[in-house]
């Protein structure tokens, strides 16, 4: 080998761009071809070019590998909260038929009390009707008779199951209207949610009251609608039945009208004011009375004298003695 491929060789090894060019300069002699020697495959420069177009790779590389993580965490973290989300509609809706359960097992309990206290009362009238039976001594009534004991006995039994119904019926609408409101409403739930969920959860809020504020003005519209339709609807069935309701005209009161109002009012309070004076039991402007004095006997006895004389058989001395005895009697002391 000669001395001038031993050179082309170790300019090759050391990675020259340009040995094909230098190679080309001397070109092989005619009747003896000369294969080329492979050149060895060239060495990565650590330096120059070549640095920066794996730094941008690899650069490349690691915000891609980042993107894939944030991707996939951001996955888990949706998966998490529909998990989440169906959990609290699990949980609810065992919640709810819980209620519905206890309401339905309330109502079974109120139906068998109310069928329990109804044969108590059936019972009652049936003993009663028995007892006036019995009573009643083979005599027949028309009717059912009851004394007055059990007749306010069964109305106090009926008046209970009156107000035992009224309740159940309270109860009943207060346990739809909650369980209507709930449905509507929700539960709130704001446990581990980020500052962006809860301003989506708040905005959420607004638009549902915003949509119940306007169905509860539709349904307000609709009622007066209705009362006034049902006032129109009255009025044409009192026409076509001849009945006319008078207004209520006010009354105004005139100035001779309140002058007797006010004499009536002055004459009370006198009669009022002379009713509390007390009586003194002597009348003031009464006039004085003079009472006749009573005659003496001895004129009554003067009087009778001569139907005494002309009786006869009386002896002179007996009537004067008689005399005598009426004059003492008729002097003072």
């Amino acid at each position: 080998m000669s001395d001038m491929d031993e050179r082309r060789r170790r300019r090759a090894g050391r990675g020259s761009r340009h040995s094909k060019d230098f190679l080309s300069r001397f070109p092989v002699r005619s009747g003896r071809v000369r294969p080329r020697p492979s050149p060895p495959p060239a060495e990565e420069p650590s330096g120059g070019g070549g640095g920066g177009d794996d730094d941008d790779r690899r650069r490349a590389e690691e915000e891609e590998a980042a993107e894939r993580r944030r991707r996939q965490q951001q996955e888990e973290e949706e998966e998490r909260e529909r998990a989440e989300a169906e959990k609290r509609r699990r949980e609810e809706e065992a919640e709810r038929r819980r209620r519905e359960e206890e309401a339905e097992e309330r109502r079974r309990e109120e139906e068998a009390e109310e069928r329990r206290r109804a044969e108590e009362a059936r019972k009652a009238e049936e003993a009663a009707a028995a007892a006036s039976k019995k009573g009643g001594k083979g005599k027949k009534k028309k009717g059912v008779t009851m004394t007055p004991e059990k007749k306010r006995l069964l109305k106090q039994l009926i008046m209970q199951k009156a107000a035992e119904e009224m309740r159940a019926e309270q109860k009943r609408k207060a346990q739809e209207r909650e369980n209507h409101l709930k449905s509507v409403v929700g539960e709130l739930n704001i446990s581990g949610l980020s500052k962006d969920q809860l301003e989506s959860k708040v905005k959420e809020l607004y638009r549902k009251m915003a949509q119940l504020e306007a169905e509860k003005y539709d349904w307000e519209m609709k009622i007066h609608n209705l009362d006034l339709e049902i006032n129109a609807m009255e009025a044409k069935v009192n026409e076509s039945k001849g009945k006319f309701t008078k207004p209520v005209l006010k009354k105004v009161s005139k100035t001779e009208q309140r002058l007797e109002k006010l004499k009536k009012k002055n004459k009370a309070s006198a009669a009022s004011f002379r009713e509390g004076l007390k009586s003194t039991g002597q009348d003031k402007y009464a006039l004085e009375e003079k009472e006749e004095s009573e005659k003496p006997e001895w004129t009554k006895e003067k009087k009778e004298k001569p139907e005494e004389a002309a009786r006869p058989g009386r002896p002179p001395r007996l009537r004067a003695k008689r005399q005598l005895e009426v004059n003492t009697k008729a002097s003072p002391g």
